[in-house]
């Protein structure tokens, strides 16, 4: 009977380190989710003061922050979207941008210029 117990034991230490590693996760995707949009948001800002470069940098920032943070769905194809609209608004690259618009419709296909 040795053998049940230590795989009892095994499996409440298991059940143990999922219920803190769940929570610990959660809080990381949802700072790496704030991160995404506040990075949008400055990007942006910064793409409407003609600030063409800072606003390049800082997209680019949440979109690594998105990868980093396994962030999907309707923030990365923002970020996506902005990008795109910098590279053919702030740097007339079109090539760049349909690239950019292809991958936010693969994100979320229901994302949409505003």
């Amino acid at each position: 009977m040795p053998h049940r117990s230590a795989l009892g034991r095994l499996a409440a230490s298991l059940l143990a380190l999922a219920l803190v590693l769940g929570p610990a996760r959660e809080a990381a995707a949802q700072r790496a989710l704030s991160q995404v949009l506040d990075l949008n948001r400055q990007g942006m800002d910064m793409y409407n003061n003609l600030e063409i470069e800072q606003a390049v940098a800082l997209l680019n920032q949440a979109l690594a922050a998105a990868t980093r943070g396994g962030v999907t769905g309707a923030p990365l194809a923002r970020t996506y979207v902005n990008l795109g609209v910098v590279s053919i608004g702030g740097l007339g690259d079109n090539g760049a941008g349909l690239e950019y618009f292809i991958h936010a419709l693969e994100a979320d296909s229901s994302v949409s210029l505003d």
